[in-house]
């Protein structure tokens, strides 16, 4: 039972963290998209 229960929250710490990580690089990828679009204009 404590193994499941440690082994849940260590996938929800992973989860959370690969979310952060996800809109991290979703930002800062559509900023420099948008940088580049408009130095390219």
């Amino acid at each position: 039972m404590r193994k499941v229960q440690f082994l849940s929250v260590l996938v929800l710490l992973i989860g959370l963290i690969g979310y952060g990580i996800y809109t991290r690089l979703g930002i800062a990828f559509r900023f420099r998209y948008k940088h580049d679009d408009s130095y390219q204009r």
